[in-house]
């Protein structure tokens, strides 16, 4: 059963991205979509991502939170003063790898690494172009 926190479960995606992914989208309407669409493809861990569908896009105030308390904690970071695309930061994963990934289970991990590559796929970015996102 899926005990884990919201928080270990996108630091635990975040893990799993694609290396030749430099940044994420800080465009949280895109965020919050692919995680809503990965949602039906029957991933377990993404359960506790509740999303309303009563605005334009799916929202969810939990994964809202959790992009909140992971800037809080430094584990992701806004790359520009424009905030359109975050930036994992290297010694996060390094925390994440020794202290949040113990935590789940070969089957949580894989589910994880498949999300974290759709997830890179639909919000990623691999180089340094410099075009607004937002």
């Amino acid at each position: 059963m899926n005990n884990h926190l919201s928080d270990d479960i996108v630091a635990g995606v975040l893990n799993f991205i694609p290396k030749d992914t430099r940044y994420i989208t800080g465009d949280r309407i895109k965020i919050h979509k692919t995680i809503f669409e990965l949602q039906k493809e029957e991933y377990p861990l993404l359960k506790p991502f509740v999303f309303s569908n009563k605005g334009i896009s799916p929202i969810s105030q939990v994964l809202e939170g959790t992009l909140a308390r992971l800037l809080l904690a430094r584990i992701i970071s806004y790359d520009n003063p424009d905030y359109y695309r975050f930036k994992i930061r290297k010694v996060a994963g390094k925390y994440i790898k020794e202290n949040l990934m113990k935590d789940f289970s070969e089957e949580e991990k894989k589910q994880l690494e498949e999300i974290a590559k759709k997830f890179a796929e639909s919000c990623g970015e691999k180089n340094e172009r410099r075009t607004r996102i937002l």
